[in-house]
Order: C-alpha cells, then sequence, then structure tokens
C-alpha cells in the first residue's frame, strides 16, 4: 500500500512540476511584456505573452522530452513516405476536429457567446502574430507539455482510456475556462490516441498546429457569412470535419509501423 502511495505521489510529482514552470514563466513573460509595452491594454498582450511562454517553454520541455527518449528503447527509421503521410492525415485530423468540435460548441447556447469572447482575446492581434503563435509556438510547447511528458508519464501508471482521460481532463483545467476546457477535454482525448497510436511528437504537433489554424480561418470566415448562411451550413460542415476525422484516424490506426 505504501508503495502504491510512493508511485502515485511521484506521477503527480512529474505531471505537475513541468506545468507549474510553465505557468511561473508566463507570469515573468506578463509582467515583462507589461512594463515594456505600458500603452497596450492587457488583452493586446495575451496571446503574444502566451506565444512568447511556449517558446521559452519549448527549451526545457524539449530537454526533459530527449532525456526521456534517451532512456527507452530506440526506435527504427521511418521511410519518408510514411513520415509524409503520417503528418498528412495527422493534419487532417486536426482540422476534422476543429471543425467537429467547434460547431458542437456553438451549437450549445450557454457556450456560443463565451466562444465569441474567447475569440475576440486570441484574434485581436495581428495576423502574423496569430499564425506564429497560436499555428506553430504554442501547439508545440502544449504537444510537449501534455503528451509527449504528461501522457508518457501517466501511461507507465495507467491504461489507454485512463492516462487519455486523465491527460485530457488535465488539458481543459489548463485552458481555464469552460469553452476553451470543453474544446481542449474533447482535443485532448484525440491527441492522446494519436500520441498511443504512433508515439510521434511530430504527429501530435501536426494535428493541434492543423486544429488551430482552421480554428483561425473557420473564426475570420465565419463572422462574414454568419448572418446570412442557415443553422444547417455550420451543421453539415461539422459533420464534414467529423468524417474527416474518423476516416483519419482509422488510416493511422490500421498502419503498421508508427512505432518501430
Amino acid at each position: 500500500m505504501a508503495d502504491k502511495i510512493k508511485r502515485v505521489l511521484l506521477l503527480f510529482w512529474h505531471m505537475i512540476w513541468p506545468l507549474l514552470l510553465y505557468e511561473a514563466t508566463g507570469t515573468l513573460v506578463r509582467s515583462e511584456l507589461a512594463l515594456l509595452f505600458p500603452e497596450k491594454e492587457p488583452e493586446q498582450l495575451a496571446l503574444p505573452a502566451m506565444g512568447v511562454t511556449a517558446a521559452a517553454a519549448c527549451v526545457f520541455l524539449g530537454k526533459l522530452y530527449q532525456e526521456q527518449c534517451c532512456s527507452t528503447q530506440s526506435r527504427g527509421k521511418r521511410r519518408k513516405k510514411d513520415y509524409f503521410l503520417l503528418f498528412a492525415w495527422s493534419a487532417a485530423a486536426g482540422a476534422g476536429s476543429c471543425l467537429l468540435f467547434n460547431s458542437l460548441i456553438l451549437s450549445i447556447p450557454g457556450l456560443r457567446a463565451g466562444a465569441k469572447e474567447v475569440s475576440r482575446l486570441i484574434y485581436r492581434p495581428s495576423l502574423t502574430v496569430q499564425l506564429l503563435c497560436t499555428g506553430l509556438v504554442i501547439p508545440l510547447a502544449e504537444e510537449l507539455l501534455f503528451r509527449a511528458v504528461g501522457y508518457r508519464n501517466l501511461r507507465r501508471e495507467l491504461p489507454v482510456s485512463g492516462a487519455a482521460a486523465v491527460s485530457a481532463l488535465w488539458f481543459a483545467l489548463f485552458h481555464g475556462n469552460p469553452v476553451q476546457g470543453t474544446y481542449a477535454f474533447l482535443t485532448g482525448l484525440c491527441l492522446a490516441l494519436l500520441f498511443e497510436w504512433t508515439d510521434s511528437l511530430r504527429a501530435v504537433w501536426s494535428f493541434h498546429a492543423a486544429a488551430n489554424l482552421v480554428s483561425l480561418a473557420a473564426t475570420e470566415i465565419g463572422e462574414r457569412i454568419e448572418a446570412q448562411a442557415p443553422r444547417a451550413f455550420f451543421l453539415c460542415l461539422g459533420a464534414a470535419g467529423g468524417m474527416l476525422l474518423v476516416w483519419s484516424f482509422y488510416r493511422i490506426k490500421n498502419k503498421r509501423g508508427w512505432k518501430t
């Protein structure tokens, strides 16, 4: 019993300390940006602060991930064609998940207003900042934190279902509000399965980046056509996203050799 409690506490520590360091870095970055740009409103600095925090976190999280990889059995080489297919299917799955989950969230009246408020905060900076932060740096840092390090630690003690559920819940709580939390939980489940099947940081990074980029485009286009397009259009778009997600995951799961 004592050994089991010790293992649980050790697992909790391995999960929490990278997150605490990530949050401490974020607090420091936000403070420094506020001092450097006192004329800017906090909302204008929110996304840039997240991007700088993520870039800094990639340094220590990447080193931690490399240490974990070195401690496990080395993998064989994959063909370049296999890499291309994996990234393409992962990106397609990410795009499909974005359309599906956003469609589900926007169909819930209580979450719809919150989604617009979150969009106003995230999509306020320039397009270049949005693309760099949400499409590149932030997905890499979050995948290092929640899948490459976090999920890998959970799998040492839990089965796939338990590790996926805990990592998805952890990912949802990290986002701090009901709208992003709901979206993050659903996305986190998909990302945990993808990492389980492929053991590839690049695959989950491709999924996450594609989902964020599609979200950027969908938000921009959706605001322009929301008043004219019928509700059925967005439901069909969500259904199409769901089919793309299922098809891509089917192709990934049923192709052998991702883990070698």
